[in-house]
């Protein structure tokens, strides 16, 4: 047997190497024929698992090969039971078709086989890996059984327009479990084989009473055929009920399984938020801390500049309340300085009034003594005399006042802080021994 490559026809990447023997489903789909024990897995994704239904490719598909009545096919096959799982690429994750996972016993599928979209995979030579390779068929098969010449004289049958194809789902080639499935009986009746046709339905209004009530020949073995009809009809519908409600157990058993998973991610994801929400909260609290730490410390800062402050303008309140203390008592002080400068001057004044006088006295007797003792001589005026503006000579009374110092220049006096200087009050001693010395 020969064996073949499969790559995906997206990317080009080389999936693995089968066996080139092939059942072809419809026009898209090539199922695998080899077991897949006879070569490794093929590099594919995983995708979605989903449960096969009736009315899927897998129940036309096993009526085509096993070619078994109706109810047969219904009692030995559980197709509600096989898991099916999508696969792609592990390049480009692009849909390559579906993998048998899981499939109940006396069934055509077998775990692990591949069923792939043609348009999806190529075909080449393992030689060089470049020459395409056409796929060996061993069996054709379509979608679903056609009924359209089996329903076609029964009355009341539905029309094939009722039946839907899974081929238009692009997506994936089984139909997704959330869509809506057909009645059973319908189903019955669509895919019951020529062989088994059940009788057109008879009138079950009574005959007139004036007619005998006698059966014709052709009507008692149509009645006695029709018994075993019933009951397989019954039975049928019984395995269908089974096979629809263990269809809802295991797809409520996968909810199950599912919801929870999401209950284990909720409270997952809730220990995860608590941890960072409390992480969060100690360090919103250590900041919260340090903040306020800084705010005390701020506060007492900003209470001790208050404090000085208010002791700054209490010195600032009682400098001003000193300082006005000192200018008025500065102002008493000159007032007081500018009075005793006042009395100074006025006794310096009669103490020199006083001098003067008795100065005077004392001359005017010391020259009527010298006039009577020696007149006065008469002197020439001479041009040297006259220009020099007088005697050479002066008067006996201008000389003792020359000599007396009551010509002389008074001493300056310097302005002081109490008005008096340092010479002053030596001139003022001197004066006033001269005259306690001319008293005596």
């Amino acid at each position: 047997m020969a064996i073949a490559a499969i790559k995906c026809a997206k990317c080009g990447v080389k999936l693995g190497t089968v066996d080139n023997l092939w059942i072809q489903l419809g026009d898209k789909y090539l199922a695998q024929v080899s077991d897949v024990n006879d070569h490794p897995d093929l590099e594919t994704r995983s995708r979605a698992m989903r449960m096969g239904e009736a009315d899927t490719i897998l129940k036309g598909w096993y009526v085509m090969v096993t070619k078994v009545p109706l109810k047969h096919m219904l009692i030995n096959a559980v197709i509600t039971n096989s898991k099916l799982q999508d696969i792609a690429c592990s390049s480009c994750s692009a849909l390559l078709g579906t993998r048998c996972v899981k499939s109940p016993t006396n069934h055509v599928l077998y775990d692990g086989q591949y069923i792939f979209l043609v348009k999806s995979v190529t075909i080449k030579s393992t030689v060089d890996g470049r020459r395409r390779v056409e796929p060996k068929i061993q069996h054709s098969l379509s979608w679903t059984v056609d009924t359209t010449t089996a329903d076609a004289d029964e009355p009341g049958s539905p029309s094939t327009s009722d039946q839907s194809s899974p081929a238009s789902d692009q997506s994936s080639p089984i139909r997704d479990l959330s869509s809506p499935s057909r009645d059973p009986s319908s189903t019955v009746r669509d895919q019951s084989p020529p062989g088994n046709q059940s009788p057109p339905p008879r009138d079950p209004s009574p005959p007139p009473a004036d007619q005998p009530s006698e059966p014709s020949s052709h009507q008692k073995p149509q009645t006695e055929a029709s018994a075993p009809e019933t009951a397989d009809d019954t039975q049928l519908e019984f395995v269908l009920d089974s096979e629809v409600a263990s269809a809802f157990r295991s797809v409520l058993s996968y909810f199950e399984r599912e919801l929870d998973k999401v209950h284990g991610d909720i409270r997952a994801v809730r220990r995860v938020g608590e941890k960072q929400r409390k992480k969060q909260d100690g360090a919103v609290q250590d900041e919260l801390s340090k903040t306020k730490a800084e705010l005390d410390e701020l506060k007492e800062g900003n209470l001790r500049l208050r404090e000085e402050l208010v002791k700054t303008r209490q010195i600032a309140r009682e400098a001003g309340e000193t300082a006005k203390e000192l200018a008025s008592e500065l102002s008493l002080l000159k007032g007081d300085i500018g009075q005793l400068r006042t009395d100074l001057d006025r006794r310096n004044v009669f103490q020199f009034a006083g001098r003067t006088h008795m100065k005077r006295s004392s001359l005017l007797r010391d020259g009527d003594d010298d006039s009577a003792s020696n007149p006065p001589k008469r002197v020439a005026i001479t041009p040297e005399f006259a220009s020099s503006g007088g005697s050479q000579h002066s008067s006996p009374t201008a000389s003792a006042i020359k000599r007396n110092g009551l010509l002389s220049r008074p001493a300056r006096r310097s302005s002081g802080i109490f008005g008096e200087t340092k010479v002053e009050d030596e001139e003022a001693k001197k004066d006033e021994e001269a005259t306690e010395a001319k008293d005596n």
